[in-house]
């Protein structure tokens, strides 16, 4: 929702109706966002998402850094720690 930090997200909130306009990572195109987490979120588009996730697949896409120690672990969907 407006306010919300999300990382590497463009978020505009545009007066009192509280519209909130996005810019799509993948293309650059200004798309107005309902609020709702969909499937294309935060991509403007299914197709965008699709876009990013084969820039991915193909390893144009890289972390910079390894991991290690605390930033090797993740959560689980239930909370559980997983290395």
């Amino acid at each position: 929702m407006p306010g919300d930090e999300l990382p590497g997200v463009c978020v505009q909130v545009s007066g009192r109706d509280g519209i909130v306009s996005m810019k799509c990572p993948a293309c650059g195109k200004h798309f107005v966002w309902s609020g709702r987490m969909d499937e294309a979120f935060p991509f403007c588009s299914k197709r965008c998402k699709m876009v990013d996730l084969a820039a991915w697949f193909n390893e144009e896409y890289r972390i910079s850094m390894s991991l290690t120690g605390d930033d090797a672990t993740i959560q689980g969907p239930h909370g559980e720690q997983q290395q």
